[in-house]
């Protein structure tokens, strides 16, 4: 497993600081498969042997769960490339032959995910820590998550019955680390400020193929960087994806933040194919001290089910008092019937969950719903108007730049590319939120003439609040 990690962080450093194209890490022919897939194959039957075949007892959360997801993720994230393989080409024999390996590469994750051994070692540690419990809250989460999955006959039952002993213990959809900096105080001008932004931080270079933006390890020193210069109050991500990317972004920003919170809404690599997926997302950092943060996850009727998508609800307060609350979220993507469904369905669950308690409330972050859309006027009517009223544009298709205009950047100007308004900051429609002065500017993660130097695919949004006095 050590020896499968140091092989992907080598190739991501490699193609990172040399001069070949990241464009050739995707297979771009059927004779670029094998060498796409080999190592990965070749490996992955012994590591679910070594795993199931380690001592049971004594065994730790790291050595099981982590370990288990270690084993599985590559695999799935070369599996996801090959879904996505038409983005990149419509060579027909290239096609056919990524369909054949993305079979394989399902039978092999199906096969594991039935293998005796392995789901014996996961009942085994769950039983240990049902009977002594050990484990973070967070931790607890994600082993009852992955008993979840288990639907294969008598281990279906021994999952469902340790389940029932763990919901006992305490359990939390999210890891909070305190930050370095003490609270802060509002200042006189009563001045409050929100950061929304969807970063792209994917894993496997799938980044490349949903955003047409470099890896995150290629992006994440200037991300940081971008959130210290502007220096909000607040920081509401979308789309931190990666646990390692959350984590490097957090020792970069824990000087001037007093709270996070990541890795919200996981989700660990269980034992069913539809288990196997991408988690909420959602990053926060703040200078203010938050109460009763939680994350709500969509409901199995609200969002496909290898997307662990939901919303974070939290309220901020200036130390006894408070100033008001907001909600962050990600909705579905897509512009099918289905995926406004879900929209429709994700937004009727925020809407249920707020709060009517006398403080403005904000909604912010990436709803994948265009200002100029029908779907706009029936989701978004419960809202004041949009605070940013400019016509500046909040997400671009980058991808197009790789895959369509073969790097050739005349090419990609020429097309033009693809610009959307999916991002959002609003105040809930009362009158007291009527009272705020609430200011929304678009600031610049990327570059059109230079796409593979962006931050994003997506803008900032960056928001000034007054708050009236009360």
């Amino acid at each position: 497993m050590r020896i499968a990690l140091l092989f992907l962080i080598f190739s991501w450093q490699t193609i990172f600081t040399s001069t070949i194209s990241p464009v050739r890490e995707f297979p771009s022919s059927a004779v670029d498969l094998p060498s796409f897939i080999h190592f990965s194959l070749t490996t992955f039957d012994q590591q679910i042997e070594d795993f199931a075949t380690q001592p049971k007892q004594d065994a730790t959360f790291a050595q099981v769960i982590l370990q288990w997801d270690a084993i599985i993720t590559p695999l799935f994230g070369k599996g996801s490339i090959l879904t996505f393989l038409p983005i990149t080409t419509k060579d027909p024999k290239l096609l056919l032959q990524g369909s054949c390996t993305l079979k394989t590469i399902q039978d092999k994750l199906a096969s594991a995910m039935k293998h005796p051994g392995a789901l014996q070692r996961i009942l085994s540690f769950a039983k240990q820590e049902a009977l002594h419990p050990t484990l973070h809250p967070h931790e607890r989460y994600l082993l009852y998550y992955v008993l979840s999955t288990i639907h294969e006959g008598s281990f279906s039952a021994q999952a469902q019955e340790i389940q029932k002993q763990l919901e006992h213990c305490p359990m939390r959809p999210f890891r909070y680390k305190k930050g370095k900096l003490d609270n802060k105080i509002l200042p006189k001008s009563r001045q409050l400020s929100i950061l929304s932004w969807n970063v792209c931080l994917l894993e496997h270079n799938l980044s490349m193929l949903f955003g047409g933006v470099p890896p995150w390890q290629a992006r994440i020193h200037n991300i940081a960087k971008t959130l210290l210069k502007h220096n909000p109050d607040i920081i509401c991500l979308q789309e931190a994806f990666s646990p390692e990317a959350n984590i490097a972004l957090i020792e970069k920003l824990q000087t001037r933040y007093s709270h996070f919170y990541y890795h919200i809404g996981p989700k660990p690599s269980g034992f069913s194919l539809e288990s196997l997926g991408i988690p909420s997302g959602l990053f926060i950092a703040s200078k203010y001290a938050l109460q009763d943060f939680s994350f709500t996850p969509y409901t199995k009727e609200q969002t496909p089910p290898f997307r662990g998508y939901g919303f974070v609800t939290a309220k901020i307060y200036n130390q006894d008092q408070l100033l008001g609350s907001f909600i962050t979220t990600h909705l579905q993507p897509g512009q099918s019937k289905e995926d406004a469904h879900y929209r429709k369905l994700q937004m009727q669950a925020i809407g249920s969950a707020i709060d009517p308690l006398p403080s403005p409330v904000f909604l912010c972050g990436d709803l994948n719903i265009d200002k100029t859309s029908t779907e706009a006027l029936e989701l978004l009517a419960n809202y004041q108007p949009s605070s940013y009223q400019g016509l500046d544009w909040t997400c671009c298709e980058l991808r197009d730049y790789w895959w369509k205009s073969q790097e050739n950047i005349k090419q990609f100007h020429a097309l033009p590319p693809h610009k959307e308004w999916l991002d959002y900051f609003f105040c809930l429609k009362s009158p007291l939120n009527q009272q705020l002065h609430v200011v929304t500017n678009v600031l610049s993660a990327n570059n059109l003439k230079r796409p593979n130097t962006s931050l994003s695919d997506h803008q900032i949004l960056f928001t000034t609040i007054i708050l009236s006095q009360r």
